[in-house]
């Protein structure tokens, strides 16, 4: 009897840990997905101050750089998961 309420528990355990790592799953691709966003957002945004005449093409083509750079570290990230 005994020996069957530790296997029971041990079963419990390991469906929690299961669904711990894929709660914790969900939430870093969540979290990701959300820094995607906002460095396409941001590369939008600088394109229409270029556009404007807010910012110099060498400051948007340096912000740009930057924007692009952290967004295909996400997307790199993205894909691991």
């Amino acid at each position: 009897m005994q020996q069957e309420l530790a296997v029971e528990s041990g079963d419990d355990l390991s469906r929690e840990s299961h669904a711990d790592e894929i709660a914790f799953r969900r939430e870093t691709v969540a979290k990701l997905r959300g820094q995607e966003d906002r460095l396409r957002a941001r590369s939008s945004l600088l394109y229409e101050d270029r556009l404007e005449g807010r910012i110099d093409a060498a400051e948007y083509d340096r912000r740009h750089a930057e924007a692009r750079t952290a967004l295909e570290a996400v997307q790199r990230e993205l894909a691991q998961w």
